[in-house]
């Protein structure tokens, strides 16, 4: 959407750029080789203004809406950092429990092998 007004206010400026270029009297108006004739001066004063608001316009409405597309995709690349480090903080965390887990499994199996030694039988315990 950016680049469409930004496109229209390029071709309104070159509207506006052609008749002030072309035009050193103030009798007629002379837009791209054509005379245009039949308004007073007053008038094209106006026609002269409403063109600058339109560019003005147009040029501000590409650049809030470029404006508005870099903080959208600002805030995604932030929520993706975010995500991406609490992937990170579920994995340590992940690796700590399977640690925990794993010596825990060992303690019990020395514990079962430590009371079968202590009865007298000798019965493996495993996983």
């Amino acid at each position: 959407m950016a680049a469409f007004f930004l496109v229209v206010a390029v071709i309104v400026g070159v509207v506006i750029g052609d008749a002030v270029i072309a035009n050193t009297s103030a009798s007629s108006v002379q837009l791209f080789d054509r005379t245009i004739t039949g308004f007073n001066l007053g008038q094209l004063l106006v026609i002269a203004a409403g063109a600058g608001f339109v560019l003005a316009l147009l040029l501000a409405s590409s650049w809030s809406s470029s404006k508005s597309r870099r903080l959208k995709r600002r805030e995604r690349r932030d929520a993706r950092r975010d995500l991406q480090g609490r992937i990170g903080e579920l994995e340590r965390e992940n690796a700590g429990l399977r640690d925990e887990v794993d010596r825990d499994h060992r303690t019990n199996r020395l514990g079962d092998m430590a009371g079968a030694e202590a009865s007298g039988g000798t019965t493996r315990v495993s996983r």
